[in-house]
């Protein structure tokens, strides 16, 4: 038999103040508080276990949280410092998280080709967390910290809009989107669902609508998703300023927002929506009828949340979904979420004097995130359920699977995953030229397609 240990089983510490230590390795840190139990020794003082979601060997930390006693002095004869492992990209998201909860730190520094982050607990002890290439554990989905930070940025806006031929003209004909799907809203099957985006409907490009010709129009205010802002490559906001003078759609001057240009208009029924240069922008372009490929839109760059109090959402979002702060400036933070870049930027606006927003015609009815697959979504959906929010059960959508809840301020979030993508229906080659219902609509197709107007696309079939 071998005399070889195996690794590392567990690091057992003295803390002050139980609830202290709870509210730090379990709220800040995010591990999960896996055993309760007293100390053998000592059955009138708590024993505390911390750990993934199993307690697995290698990642538990205990504690036997002594009150009253006197505070240790670390020095040689002792384990003196203990060390986390995350992800290699992770290592700024650790960094932005111990800054928003207050937790002073060190520079970070090099050591055997790691990058180190060193801090202490409410106690004083030392830890440190580090950023390894070689991290392969799978996380647990804490309540506090985001497994693999969650959210992996945008899967589609919807919107409300009026007339469904007037909203194709502008999105398809003028901005050059590819209607990728032309489907029916699943609670009101006799009004469309129009899903745009690039070549392949992919996620972070997607804008839909629900047309709803007889709505009253909405008031865009707080409590809303006010701003849809697409990317373009650095050079292409000269094509786009002569673009929109061409086609009558009248727009703001251009202004710098964190230090990119913007172009602000509105779409034919009212709804805001920028266009801006970013010089990050590496996605392809889809070669639309409209719009040479080189100038065209590339997905969403940001969108732009109005709240009353706007520290409620970033909570959320830092906290929980996995976003980090990034910017911020004339009462608007940025925040980004996955990898970053464009289509991974959240900003939240205060409107603390703005009035409330009203649904209608030109206003967003919610904003979706992603989820890679079914997985990840429901480790979402039990984090984000066990704060206490209404999360919806998860919906089929035929291409895509969600659930839904309300952030703080009113805004409807939506999770949705990347499959099964819009070509479960179609030929990518033929996406949005067919009218694609859902299996519980199609004996009413005939019914449906009656009540439906018929929609030309521009440039389709030129």
């Amino acid at each position: 038999m071998s005399t070889d240990t195996t690794g590392i089983h567990h690091v057992t510490a003295i803390c002050g103040d139980p609830q202290r230590n709870v509210d730090f390795y379990a709220g800040i840190l995010g591990l999960r508080l896996v055993k309760k139990t007293v100390n053998f020794d000592d059955p009138e003082t708590y024993h505390l276990y911390y750990g993934d979601g199993a307690g697995n060997p290698g990642t538990i930390m205990t504690f036997f949280p002594w009150a009253d006693a006197p505070l240790g002095l670390q020095g040689t004869g002792q384990l003196t410092t203990t060390t986390f492992s995350v992800p290699e990209d992770s290592l700024s998201y650790w960094t932005q998280r111990l800054i928003d909860s207050g937790i002073r730190f060190e520079k970070p520094e090099s050591r055997f080709d790691e990058t180190i982050l060193s801090f202490a607990d409410p106690n004083g002890m030392r830890l440190e967390i580090t950023a390894s290439p070689d991290e392969t554990r799978q996380p647990w989905p804490s309540a506090t910290v985001p497994a693999g930070h969650a959210l992996r940025g945008f899967h589609h806006v919807t919107a409300i809009c009026g007339d469904p031929q007037r909203n194709v003209d502008f999105y398809a004909g003028i901005l050059g989107l590819r209607l990728v799907k032309k489907t029916v809203n699943f609670d009101d099957p006799e009004t469309y669902h129009l899903y745009y985006g690039d070549g392949a409907g992919s996620p972070g490009t997607i804008m839909t609508f629900f047309p709803w010709s007889d709505a009253p129009l909405g008031l865009q205010g707080t409590g809303q998703l006010t701003t849809t802002t697409f990317s373009v490559p650095a050079d292409s906001l000269s094509y786009w300023t002569q673009r929109l003078i061409e086609s009558g759609v009248r727009f703001e001057k251009p202004e710098s927002r964190f230090d990119e240009t913007i172009l602000s208009f509105a779409d034919p029924d009212g709804m805001r929506l920028e266009i801006t240069a970013s010089p990050d922008e590496t996605r392809e372009p889809w070669p639309s009828a409209t719009v040479p490929a080189e100038h065209a839109l590339r997905g969403f760059h940001h969108v732009t949340l109005s709240e009353r109090a706007p520290e409620h959402t970033a909570k959320l979002m830092t906290e929980h979904l996995g976003f980090r702060p990034v910017k911020e400036a004339d009462g608007r933070s940025r925040f980004e979420a996955g990898a970053g870049g464009p289509g991974n930027f959240v900003d939240v606006r205060d409107g603390s004097n703005t009035s409330r927003g009203r649904m209608g015609v030109a206003t967003v009815h919610h904003l979706a995130f992603r989820a890679t697959d079914d997985d990840h979504q429901l480790e979402i959906r039990e984090a984000v359920d066990a704060l206490g929010y209404d999360v919806t059960p998860v919906l089929d959508r035929n291409y895509f699977h969600s659930i839904y809840f309300r952030e703080p301020g009113g805004v409807l979030f939506e999770i949705a995953t990347d499959t099964p993508g819009f070509a479960a229906d179609e030929d990518p080659a033929e996406l949005g030229e067919n009218l694609k219902l859902p299996p519980q609509y199609e004996s009413h197709r005939e019914r449906i397609e009656s009540v439906l107007p018929p929609l030309r696309v521009p440039g389709a079939g030129e």
